[in-house]
């Protein structure tokens, strides 16, 4: 029984950090040979609106809690965390509530920039992380320093499952990203990432990809 479970620990850690690298890099660039017309597209909207920068750089957490700068296309004014930490009644809301708010009484968001959301355009410039090697395609989403922070003094019982979500690289998509995000509580994503973390593998990431497709072309519900 040992033994079984060596061999498929080997397996998984082989496609996790040899074969899933690779596969990383080679849908990276067939991403940015499709999409690269849209994100400028994107960049000239958002200049427009509220010039630059149009890339938007925010720190975030990925594998064994290492620390990057997650790109995306900037939906929200400059200044954004500053002009909301400044409100403080909102700031203890946008806490409270999972580190999120209401696109409508979010005073950050550009016009254009619920476009961007809702159909996930913003989240392009992450195919550059991947590129970098901060991120992959499939796994678990990539979250703010201050988000970790707080969970663990919330939820001391998922100290197990955050071990586990962070054994493997932050996603641009994942399961949690694609089974109802928006209503989605805390321990739930918690939990979804560390279930893909143990059961990694290439049929659960095209599993993934396809779910992936399906919820970008509907549009994401965005309260």
């Amino acid at each position: 029984m040992c033994i079984i479970t060596n061999v498929e620990y080997k397996e998984i850690r082989i496609y996790r950090d040899v074969i899933k690298r690779v596969v990383d890099i080679v849908v990276s660039f067939l991403m940015i040979l499709v999409f690269l017309p849209l994100i400028l597209i994107a960049f000239i909207l958002v200049f427009s609106e509220n010039g630059w920068p149009v890339i938007f750089k925010q720190k975030r957490v990925t594998k064994k809690g290492r620390v990057f700068n997650l790109l995306k296309i900037r939906s929200m004014v400059k200044d954004a965390e500053q002009k909301l930490k400044s409100n403080k009644k909102l700031y203890k809301k946008y806490v409270e509530n999972r580190f999120k708010l209401k696109i409508r009484e979010d005073p950050r968001i550009l016009k254009i920039g619920y476009s961007l959301r809702k159909y996930s355009i913003d989240e392009l410039m992450q195919i550059f992380n991947v590129l970098k090697g901060d991120m992959s395609i499939v796994g678990p989403r990539a979250m703010l320093v201050n988000e970790i922070e707080h969970y663990k003094r919330m939820y001391p019982e998922l100290s197990g499952e955050m071990e586990k979500l962070f054994s493997v690289k932050a996603g641009i998509t994942g399961l949690a990203q694609v089974s109802q995000w928006q209503t989605l509580d805390i321990p739930q994503r918690i939990k979804l990432g560390a279930y893909y973390a143990e059961n990694i593998n290439i049929f659960l990431d095209i599993k993934i990809l396809l779910k992936t497709i399906l919820v970008v072309l509907k549009g994401i519900d965005i309260p």
